[in-house]
């Protein structure tokens, strides 16, 4: 009498796994979705960013004198992803040939490329953050898998004591665990991957800070 009521509640708790992961798996496509346009938007801003300094790079060899270009190895070191390098840049004696209207729209360009370069380290911060989010979001999916095959292994001891039906019972319990183990594999691909994004981004705004 009673047997086969253990099963039962461990039935339940398997039943109730899906509605749990759901949620989560939800956030992590929602981060990863957020980086997806952050990286978009880093592109579209990134080639503005190089056609602008193109504009201005190329503006200076037309005007600078040659004597002037030979003496501009200081300049030739500038990182002109960085916002302070374009202030030195637009501060330097090269542009002491070019007529004002000019400077004047030359100006406007190396204010448009440090607002973007501003803009794309924001981003890529923002970037990193959600994949942080997005790596807890993954771990706590990994962690309903691990509860999953603690109830499979339950699920198997119980079933040593049920009279008859033992091997569907272990039979559900080896698929579980079989479905828990090619989740797990595909989870730590991903976790890596998580992982080294979050660090490269870390990098990149590490190397664009101002």
């Amino acid at each position: 009498m009673g047997q086969g009521k253990p099963l039962l509640a461990l039935g339940e708790i398997l039943s109730d796994l899906p509605s749990k992961i759901t949620p989560e798996v939800k956030e992590l496509e929602s981060w990863c979705a957020q980086v997806a346009k952050n990286t978009a938007k880093c592109a579209d801003l990134g080639r503005h960013h190089y056609q602008q300094i193109c504009c201005l790079v190329a503006t200076i060899c037309r005007y600078a004198e040659e004597s002037q270009l030979a003496n501009c190895e200081d300049l030739a070191k500038l990182d002109l992803t960085r916002p302070a390098d374009i202030t030195r840049l637009m501060k330097s004696s090269l542009f002491d040939t070019v007529p004002s209207l000019t400077r004047e729209n030359m100006n406007f360009l190396a204010n448009r490329c440090q607002i973007n370069s501003a803009e794309i380290t924001q981003l890529l911060k923002h970037s990193a953050q959600c994949l942080g989010k997005g790596k807890m979001a993954a771990e706590n999916i990994k962690a309903i898998g691990i509860t999953a095959r603690y109830l499979a292994l339950y699920i198997c001891i119980e079933a040593a004591y049920l009279s008859d039906k033992q091997s569907n019972f272990n039979n559900l319990a080896k698929t579980i665990t079989e479905t828990i183990d090619r989740l797990d594999e595909q989870f730590k691909s991903m976790t890596d991957i998580l992982v080294e994004g979050e660090f490269l981004l870390q990098q990149l705004t590490h190397e664009a800070r101002v």
